[in-house]
């Protein structure tokens, strides 16, 4: 009881402003009880009120050994470290070593405050120059960095590093302070020091040895537009292998994956648009793709048929509906990714070589030979003839072929605004 009754009297006083009458309650209630968390709490408001932070890191470590509660639970404590790291926050500059380091210390008891401090290192690090910066300053942040790991943070450092042409620095760096490399590397390949030029390989395989680049194809395609079979046929002209489950799993085209197979000869088949980052990745690497494109109407007509098979598990319900309404549901469930696989592709490929790899399902199938044909010279891989021609009636022969129904080609017997889309699709 007594011990409530000290713990109302300290937040009365403090609710008050009594600066005095908090400090004599806080040392009493220390003195009677060492690990009493209220005390801590009134210390911790007397220093935010006299801002004498100098006093904060022999406070935290106090009650580090003692175990005294931070979190939460103890509201006035934790409220005022929200504070604190906010009015230190707004006088931090590059040159303040003492001042971050007692924020580094608040954010490692209140993962509020650290977020605070994270937005402003992130606003600093955007605003200067890496020359600007004391080797102090930056052994600060990487410690921060390893303690909260906040990826706009990273992002932002990265950028700094790259803009001084310091890639390989700040990966290693990132790495010591147990930042995934991937992460890492992701963040550094999309800086704009980059954009519309090539990033030095060494930078992707850092710190390994970039291996001897090999002739990787991608191929992508709409749903049900046969890229599958394309992908084999390439595979099996070239002696390649098919791969596609991880790239699929990954819901795009993921930079991982690709950097797995960077120094393979293989065949990535994907359904998925490409990122920004990914478009540098088959720049950088000149990884080729082979584009596979359907009228969109059709490949909803087959998309159609196959959600048929499955709707009477995934969705019961679907079995009640009228056919015209069914194709509706299907135009409105896949039209939107069918559309924007085509323009994030479209945009990505140059215009001079848009003819070779961007190429149609009917096309496709009217003359594989001359299609793949065509790809492989573009792409520069070199291939024999007769064995294309042995890979179309191989593949042509075995359940991956260009199954293309005669009755596809014809509009949906549903009004979707057909004047609104481009005759080609």
């Amino acid at each position: 009881m007594d011990k409530s009754k000290k713990k109302d009297e300290i937040l009365a006083a403090i609710l008050d402003g009594n600066v005095l009458k908090v400090r004599n309650l806080c040392i009493r209630s220390a003195i009677k009880n060492p690990r009493a968390f209220d005390a801590y709490s009134g210390f911790l408001y007397l220093i935010l009120k006299n801002e004498n932070f100098q006093k904060i890191n022999k406070l935290i470590k106090i009650t580090n050994i003692l175990g005294i509660d931070t979190s939460i639970r103890n509201y006035i404590y934790f409220d005022t470290m929200v504070r604190l790291s906010i009015l230190i926050c707004k006088s931090l500059t590059i040159s303040n070593f003492e001042e971050l380091n007692t924020l580094i210390n608040i954010s490692k008891k209140n993962k509020v405050a650290a977020e605070i401090v994270s937005v402003r290192l992130t606003d600093i690090l955007k605003n200067y120059p890496i020359i600007d910066f004391n080797s102090r300053f930056f052994d600060q942040i990487y410690l921060f960095i390893e303690q909260n790991p906040n990826q706009d943070l990273i992002h932002s450092l990265v950028n700094l590093y790259a803009e001084a042409d310091r890639g390989q620095e700040v990966l290693s760096r990132l790495q010591k302070a147990g930042v995934s490399h991937n992460l890492a590397r992701k963040f550094l390949l999309v800086s704009p020091v980059f954009k519309r030029k090539k990033i030095p390989i060494s930078l992707y395989f850092f710190p390994n040895e970039p291996p001897q680049l090999k002739r990787t194809i991608v191929v992508a395609g709409m749903k049900k537009s046969a890229s599958l079979f394309a992908a084999r046929v390439l595979g099996s002209t070239l002696d390649y292998p098919v791969v596609s489950g991880s790239v699929e799993r990954a819901g795009d085209l993921d930079v991982d994956f690709i950097m797995q197979y960077a120094g393979r000869d293989v065949i990535i088949h994907t359904h998925t648009e490409p990122t920004a980052l990914t478009e540098q990745i088959l720049f950088d690497l000149g990884v080729v793709p082979l584009v596979v494109i359907r009228n969109i109407f059709d490949s909803i007509v087959s998309l159609k048929s196959r959600f048929d098979e499955l709707a009477h598990v995934l969705y019961p319900e679907y079995e009640m509906f009228s056919e015209e309404l069914k194709y509706a549901y299907t135009f409105r469930k896949n039209f939107q990714a069918q559309f924007d696989f085509y323009v994030s592709w479209r945009r990505f490929l140059l215009e001079d070589e848009a003819k070779d790899i961007l190429v149609s399902t009917a096309a496709m199938n009217a003359d594989p030979s001359v299609i793949f044909s065509k790809f492989l010279t573009t792409a520069r891989v070199p291939y024999s003839k007769q064995a294309l021609e042995n890979a179309i009636n191989f593949v042509n022969g075995s359940p991956f072929h260009s199954n293309i129904n005669k009755i596809r080609g014809k509009k949906l017997p549903v009004d979707v605004g057909y004047e609104l889309i481009p005759q080609y699709l």
